[in-house]
C-alpha cells in the first residue's frame, strides 16, 4: 500500500481546514497553472474529485493502462457532477 496518498489526503484536509483550500471549489481557484484534458474539467475538478481518482487522469506508471478511461467532454463534467 502507498502512504503516499495517506500524507497528501492529510496535508490537503490541513489546508482546508487553514482556508487555503476548499474540497468543492474548482481547484483551478487555488492552483491556477493546474491543467486537465479539456477546458471543462479545468473548469470543474474540485480538490475532493482529484483525492478520489475522479479527474480522468491516466496512472503514471501504467500498472492499469487498459482499464483506466479519461473522462473527456462535457459527458466527463456531468460524471463528475453525479459522484
Amino acid at each position: 500500500a502507498s502512504n503516499t496518498k495517506l500524507f497528501t489526503a492529510v496535508a490537503a484536509g490541513l489546508l482546508v481546514e487553514e482556508g487555503k483550500l476548499s474540497w468543492d471549489r474548482p481547484i483551478r481557484e487555488a492552483v491556477p497553472s493546474i491543467r486537465f484534458a479539456t477546458d471543462a474539467l479545468d473548469a470543474n475538478v474540485r480538490l475532493r474529485d482529484m483525492l478520489a481518482h475522479r479527474t480522468g487522469i491516466h496512472r503514471h506508471d501504467k500498472a492499469q493502462a487498459s482499464t483506466v478511461q479519461q473522462i473527456t467532454g462535457p459527458e466527463g463534467v456531468y460524471l463528475l457532477t453525479r459522484v
